[in-house]
């Protein structure tokens, strides 16, 4: 006898993890083996470091012999991207985090000390 939720369980199990290539790949004329044959030639070029403007071209020729248009090269290769950025690699370019300026009680100190002193030199000033 089943448990509830046990053969969902098992049905679960069976299925492999569906990824966004995959779906890309249901949806394409070019057909699945060589959409996910370009998505690994764009992940070996990944793994030398980021795509230059030369090698992005070559891949672009590659995608154009295999059927693949423009616009599927680029998506492929955004999605290669995104996962190799979530396998660790590195970006070319470390993105620039503005630090918040903490007030501390040091510099409170000094700006209370600095108005007060004006306000008084102002004062005596108006006074003499």
């Amino acid at each position: 006898m089943l448990l509830r939720g046990e053969r969902g369980r098992d049905a679960h199990a069976t299925k492999p993890p569906f990824t966004a290539i995959d779906t890309l790949a249901a949806a394409l004329p070019a057909g699945a083996p060589v959409v996910r044959g370009f998505a690994a030639g764009v992940a070996d070029q990944l793994a030398a470091g980021p795509l230059s403007y030369d090698r992005r071209q070559r891949l672009f020729a590659r995608a154009a012999l295999l059927g693949l248009g423009r616009f599927e090269a680029n998506l492929l290769i955004a999605i290669a991207e995104r996962q190799a950025g979530r396998a660790g690699i590195a970006p070319a370019v470390e993105p620039i985090v503005p630090t918040p300026m903490v007030l501390t009680n040091r510099m409170a100190l000094c700006t209370i000390g600095v108005v007060q002193t004006l306000i008084v030199g102002a004062a005596w000033w108006a006074l003499v």
